[in-house]
């Protein structure tokens, strides 16, 4: 049986996915999965963009030496 290839946007959010927990682990945070549940509404169906988003914006806040509420938030 031939497997169906994956989309160009499952392969985009897998690729995204990997940035957020290369950005998170460089600050010395959690995966992805930890820092943002999948039981919060607030992530459920967010876009992968997002989590870059809030990703990148956590190494903002660690260049200027404080501590942000989005990206540390368990």
């Amino acid at each position: 049986m031939r497997q169906q290839m994956p989309s160009r946007k499952e392969i985009s959010d897998v690729l995204l996915h990997c940035v957020v927990d290369a950005i998170l682990g460089a600050l010395g945070l959690p995966d992805i999965g930890q820092i943002f549940l999948d039981i919060d509404p607030k992530w459920k169906r967010a876009a992968s963009g997002v989590f870059v988003k809030e990703a990148s914006d956590g190494v903002v806040v660690a260049g200027s030496g404080e501590v942000g509420d989005e990206v540390v938030k368990n």
